[in-house]
């Protein structure tokens, strides 16, 4: 046999070698040479809010995020994640064999941006039932009345505008009125004290010459409450009979955002419920005896609360994952109201705060994530 029919033996021989390895590789499988055995490998897909972040395997450099680390032998990994300028997240994650393990990391600035949404004294800061609008309450003597942040999607990302829906006028200050959501977010209603005049209002635009509703403010929020009841009727339709009975045994039960998913008190530990998934998570990390309000983050994967609020003193906003771990520390300081509101994309937190020591007077306030 010649030596060029002998190379071409071997050249053809160490690519399909290479060819079996390459499919091997890519099956799931890897050598242990201390072991010295084949086994089967896991998967771990990371991606980050913001995305450019370095992932740390057990210490160690491994990639960025948004890609595969591959060929890991199961296992508990300790997983870094870290990007300059903004919080790290850490988690111990199990990878299994023939099995992708997914990350998905929300990175918060280390010192989040503080802007003025609005200098206008705002007394009253009330959130509509789907938390993605809120009435304002104006006494500024040249804008007093009430006015509506409202949310709108735009090409390059969710903006917000501030517009009037009501002004007050000499015989009716709208703004000292008490402010009464439609469960649809569609309608307003404002009843005037102490004449109990009601006025139901569109917050879609300036609302001109108003005239009082002919049903009482018992009337038409219990029409309002018959519809809430009807939506939660139609959510729990979807439940199994096990998930119901977690579900009615539950207290301060909050749907997310996507509607599959519920967060729910029970003796005294909030828990997560993944109708997706099945799974029930228990929500660590909570500062209890502090804790002010605790409600779901717009994605749907997050919570974020208010803990240590001392109204016109202090407060503190944290956003977490949903097993309360990697908790970060959003905001810390001056809160004149224990309501919040995220814009839908999370980027925005809007508060209400003054740092003027001599005024009482609020400004609206909101924090730049992102």
């Amino acid at each position: 046999m010649s030596k060029r029919r002998i190379f071409s033996i071997l050249l053809i021989t160490v690519c399909l070698v290479i060819a079996v390895i390459a499919v091997f590789l890519a099956s799931g499988y890897s050598l242990n040479f201390k072991k010295k055995q084949i086994v089967k490998t896991g998967m771990i897909y990371a991606t980050s809010i913001p995305d450019g972040a370095s992932i740390f395997l057990n210490g160690d450099l491994a990639s960025a995020t948004n890609t595969t680390i591959s060929n890991l032998e199961p296992g508990t990994y300790q997983i870094k994640i870290t990007k300059n300028g903004y919080s790290t997240w850490q988690k111990d994650i199990v990878v299994r064999a023939e099995l992708v393990s997914q990350i998905e990391a929300l990175l918060l600035p280390s010192a989040p941006e503080l802007k003025v949404a609005t200098y206008d004294g705002v007394t009253k800061f009330t959130l509509s039932p789907d938390n993605i609008k809120v009435a304002l309450a104006i006494t500024d003597e040249a804008k007093a009345g009430v006015w509506i942040l409202a949310f709108n999607n735009l090409p390059f990302g969710t903006g917000y505008t501030i517009k009037q829906i009501i002004k007050d006028t000499p015989e009716e200050k709208f703004s000292q009125g008490e402010t009464v959501w439609s469960t649809d977010g569609q309608n307003v209603l404002i009843t005037l004290l102490p004449s109990n005049s009601n006025f139901l209002l569109d917050p879609s635009h300036l609302n001109e010459n108003p005239t009082p509703t002919k049903d009482g403010k018992e009337t038409i929020v219990a029409g309002w409450q018959q519809e809430k009841d009807d939506l939660e009727n139609q959510r729990k339709k979807q439940l199994t009979e096990s998930e119901l009975k977690i579900y009615s045994e539950g207290q301060e039960n909050q749907w997310s955002p996507n509607s599959l998913k519920f967060l729910f008190k029970k003796d005294g530990i909030y828990f997560s419920y993944s109708l997706e998934d099945e799974r029930l998570t228990e929500v660590k990390n909570l500062e209890l005896a502090s804790l002010q309000s605790i409600g779901w983050y717009p994605d749907s994967k997050h919570l974020i609360t208010i803990e240590d609020y001392v109204e016109g003193k202090n407060g503190k906003m944290s956003v977490m994952e949903e097993d309360g771990e990697n908790k970060t520390n959003a905001y810390e300081g001056k809160m004149d109201s224990a309501n919040i509101l995220v814009s839908p994309d999370g980027k925005k937190i809007f508060l209400l705060t003054s740092f003027n020591l001599s005024s009482n007077i609020s400004s609206l306030y909101y924090l730049n994530l992102r």
